[in-house]
């Protein structure tokens, strides 16, 4: 068991791992982590540093781990909106296909799911105090595909996708499905607030598990030709950087709005071009970090070249 540290405390505790306050002075990261985030969160950034053979950290200062936790805050936000932008596509692409489809009524499609998924239905049913609550409780007998989209879980929009797809359009869902289920892992991480920039140097599996990268968003990646092979083999084998480019390449086909597409990626464009660049000596000499960088900015330069 890990014991209680006051904050005087946990700097003696970073201090002694090798982390140094040569940068912010010992008495300002007392006050950062008092006021702006707490040790367990900080210290989860050291994972992307190595270790001596006496297990204390090399040539890591305090500073970079603030500066890491700050643009991992960022970029949560701004891969959010990317996810929640794919989302609203996919809603778009399948109440598009299901309005020209002679034979989908709109209610069939839902009731063919809810008999495959009784526990989406009783999801739906359950009292909750949702913003949804009231089209539940309106549609709860008989619910067409244009309400269902509005009220159920991203899951449950994913299986409908794939059921009514997969007759319709199989060739589709091979395609995008891996890419959906790699985007949804990242767009949930975002959400519940979770740590990206932690895992750069290691990666969400199980230790001594290797991560399996989707053949999908590997030959989609090689097609783009926007990095060497090699290059994105290296990145795809970590899951967080793996899971942000199948992002991006679902994005692009399936983003039917040029404007949305333009406002989403301009605002990742940015943070990667100005504001993670502005401590960069912090990690210019991490070969690893920054062909993780490199990979992403230029995935997404690719991507909007081709606009």
């Amino acid at each position: 068991m890990k014991e209680k540290l006051t904050v005087d405390e946990q700097v003696r505790f970073l201090r002694d791992k090798g982390i140094k306050f040569n940068i912010i002075s010992e008495e300002e990261a007392k006050e950062f982590l008092e006021n702006n985030t707490y040790l367990f969160k900080l210290k989860a950034y050291t994972k992307n540093y190595l270790k001596n053979k006496n297990g204390q950290y090399q040539a890591l200062e305090f500073a970079h781990l603030v500066e890491l936790s700050v643009l991992d805050t960022h970029l949560r936000y701004v891969v959010l909106d990317l996810c929640l932008s794919i989302e609203h596509q996919l809603k778009v692409m399948l109440l598009r296909s299901i309005t020209n489809d002679p034979d989908e009524d709109g209610f069939k499609i839902v009731e063919d799911l809810l008999t495959q998924h009784p526990e989406i239905k009783n999801d739906l049913l359950r009292e909750t105090n949702s913003a949804t609550y009231d089209l539940k409780q309106h549609y709860h007998n008989k619910m067409p595909v244009w309400v269902f989209v509005e009220v159920c879980t991203y899951h449950s929009f994913i299986q409908l996708f794939q059921m009514y797809f997969e007759n319709k359009n199989p060739e589709l869902v091979k395609d995008l499905l891996p890419l959906i289920y790699s985007s949804k892992f990242i767009r949930n991480a975002c959400a519940h607030n979770n740590c990206l920039l932690n895992s750069l140097r290691s990666t969400y599996t199980k230790k001594g598990a290797e991560f399996r990268c989707s053949p999908k968003v590997k030959s989609k990646l090689k097609k783009l030709q926007a990095v060497s092979v090699k290059a994105a083999e290296n990145g795809l084998s970590n899951h967080v950087i793996h899971d942000l480019i199948a992002s991006l390449l679902l994005f692009k086909s399936v983003c039917t709005s040029q404007k949305m597409f333009d406002s989403v990626t301009s605002d990742l464009k940015s943070l990667l071009t100005v504001r993670f660049l502005r401590h960069k000596a912090y990690f210019a000499s991490d070969p690893l970090l920054t062909s993780r960088y490199n990979l992403i900015l230029k995935t997404l330069d690719k991507l909007c070249s081709e606009s």
